[in-house]
């Protein structure tokens, strides 16, 4: 992955890594750069406008002009009223510094031609705002606004303390997760093809299962989540192993019930080396999955923790 960054940092932007987004105050306009590389592209917005209606008209034409330059480039240009957004297609090239300097330039260019004074992203008052994170977000807001977004957050941080984590479901919710992965397992085990798909499902699922239904996600409940989520993957495991060793008797001529296959399966793996190493070949790359999974998930929703009610002054 490229850089972002260093990147901003080499044209005077700073960067927040929790939201991935630049920042910066130029002759008092507030520069916001959002990267998104799920959409593969980059926004560069500019809280500003100009004192008339017929100037705002004139933006938004030069930005259609601004746009047909560079088509292969550029994603949208427009001026809502109250910012400047100019959105970079990612795809097309991996070096946003050049593509932010030239959205600033632009920007700047109309900031003189049409005599646009800064504002807040929020409600559109002229006033010389400061950038804030509030939230996921970063914006270029004014001490009203702000102070607004910061009692809705003191009411909110209230309630989370107040919520009390319920074990009981979330237990069940990461039992869920837990399950669809061991589900997926088997039926590409049926299917004959080994399913990467399975343990993410699994890591994935049991943390956020544990989320959905247990309300406030605490240590104790990641800790439950991931082993029971693990617990339900490798009992899918076992029982795909098992119905594979159930056809391979009855295909050598005896007769037995699946439930004594099951029973028989540690024997064979404890014994037999070859089919001991096929099943640790075939399963690994579930249980590999199901870490990294895990460790994402533990990790967003760590993040998602401290942006929940973020409420704070960046420049």
């Amino acid at each position: 992955m490229a850089d972002y960054k260093q990147q901003l940092e080499s044209i005077g932007f700073r960067y927040d890594t929790l939201t991935a987004a630049g920042y910066n105050k130029i002759n008092g306009i507030c520069f916001v750069v959002r990267i998104n590389p799920s959409a593969k592209d980059y926004s560069v917005t500019a809280s500003c406008k100009p004192q008339d209606e017929q100037s705002a008209q004139m933006i938004n034409s030069e930005l259609q002009k601004f746009m047909s330059e560079r088509p292969k480039l550029l994603k949208t240009a427009l001026f809502d009223g109250k910012q400047i957004i100019i959105c970079y297609n990612l795809g097309f090239t991996a070096n946003i510094a050049q593509g932010v300097s030239d959205a600033v330039n632009t920007v700047m260019y109309y900031a003189n031609q049409y005599a646009c004074i800064p504002c807040c992203s929020v409600c559109g008052n002229p006033s010389y705002p400061d950038i804030y994170s509030i939230g996921s977000s970063v914006s270029a807001l004014c001490t009203d606004c702000f102070g607004s977004f910061q009692k809705k957050n003191a009411v909110n941080i209230m309630q989370d303390e107040m919520m009390i984590t319920n074990y009981p479901m979330g237990f069940i919710g990461a039992m869920l997760g837990g399950l669809a992965g061991a589900v997926i397992w088997l039926i590409f085990s049926l299917l004959g093809k080994i399913s990467f798909i399975a343990g993410f499902f699994a890591g994935f699922g049991g943390i956020f299962g544990f989320k959905w239904l247990g309300k406030k996600v605490t240590a104790a409940g990641i800790v439950i989540s991931v082993i029971v989520s693990f617990l339900f993957l490798i009992s899918g495991m076992y029982i795909a192993v098992g119905i594979d060793l159930y056809n391979a008797i009855i295909s050598w001529g005896y007769d037995i019930s699946f439930t004594e296959a099951l029973k028989l399966l540690p024997e064979f793996i404890i014994e037999d080396a070859e089919i001991r190493n096929a099943i640790l070949f075939d399963n690994i790359i579930g249980i590999v999955t199901f870490i990294l999974a895990a460790i994402l998930s533990i990790w967003q929703v760590r993040k998602d923790g401290q942006l929940k009610n973020r409420a704070i002054r960046l420049m």
